[in-house]
């Protein structure tokens, strides 16, 4: 009987391993960001062809034809 742990100690074993689990999962989600981002680094042109797409996408968005093609041409 004085060996066992107190009845509310299960639920905050169980937050603590849903609080680890988090961590962790944060942790790979910032390492693979930084992986992509260092990838992207060492192949300059696909980092800029990456970047360019993404003009291409919020003007499309905006309707600024131009303003895309002047924007992705300096890089090519």
């Amino acid at each position: 009987m004085s060996g066992k742990s107190p009845p509310e100690n299960p639920e905050s074993q169980n937050i603590a391993a849903k609080y680890h689990m988090f961590r962790k999962k944060m942790l790979l989600a910032s390492l693979m960001v930084r992986d992509i981002i260092v990838w992207y680094k060492i192949h300059t042109s696909a980092y800029f062809e990456f970047w360019c797409r993404n003009v291409r996408l919020i003007d499309s968005v905006d309707g600024g034809k131009n303003q895309e093609e002047t924007t992705c041409q300096l890089f090519q």
